[in-house]
């Protein structure tokens, strides 16, 4: 028997944001939560068109889940495309907000690219253009978070220079101490001395 030949289908940009019309016309609830508290628009902020079509629905754009994160802060935590943040804070997105660790969109985003394990071509420029558009938009650059860590903090920990320098252009201070006592000198200096050790 001939093994049955399946024709492969490429999924189009336009084609979620159909799909999605179709289940808010059949009366689907567009705020509807997953058992982790999240809303379509949090899966979406990955897709600038599912994520417009969504707001353009009238989806709520602060709806927060079980750790106080919001579509922009899951945005940040996914480095989205900076239309799509802009997207956000357009469609009234609080830009202030902080999820339950005390972790600003600015924060989770610094803390984010440090984690990243493979750089590319270009990712340092990419992820200061992220901190960069949330900063634009109006987030806070000297938030502490539950450890007292500040964006710079993170930031010159984990040695990423242009994430700095993207920080101190908007003013984030250096003087700030987490609960530890380091200011963001001290994170650096503790970095430059582990990889010596090392």
């Amino acid at each position: 028997m001939a093994a049955a030949k399946h024709a492969q289908h490429k999924v189009t940009p336009a084609e979620p944001v159909l799909a999605i019309r179709a289940l808010l016309d059949a009366g689907v609830d567009i705020d509807a939560r997953d058992k982790h508290g999240n809303t379509a628009l949090f899966h979406a902020t990955r897709s600038h068109e599912v994520a417009a079509a969504l707001l353009a629905a009238g989806c709520c754009v602060d709806a927060q889940n079980a750790t106080g994160d919001t579509a922009l802060t899951t945005a940040a935590a996914n480095l989205a495309a900076n239309a799509t943040l802009r997207l956000l804070a357009d469609s009234g997105a609080w830009t202030g907000q902080k999820n339950t660790a005390g972790e600003s969109a600015v924060t989770i985003a610094v803390k984010q690219i440090v984690g990243q394990m493979v750089h590319y071509p270009g990712a340092d420029e990419e992820h200061a253009s992220t901190v960069r558009t949330l900063l634009a938009l109006g987030c806070p650059v000297n938030e502490q978070d539950a450890n007292g860590d500040t964006p710079l903090i993170v930031a010159a920990r984990a040695g990423e220079v242009k994430v700095v320098e993207e920080l101190l252009r908007h003013k984030a201070r250096k003087d700030l101490r987490n609960r530890a006592g380091e200011t963001a000198l001290d994170a650096a200096k503790a970095n430059v001395i582990s990889a010596l050790d090392g």
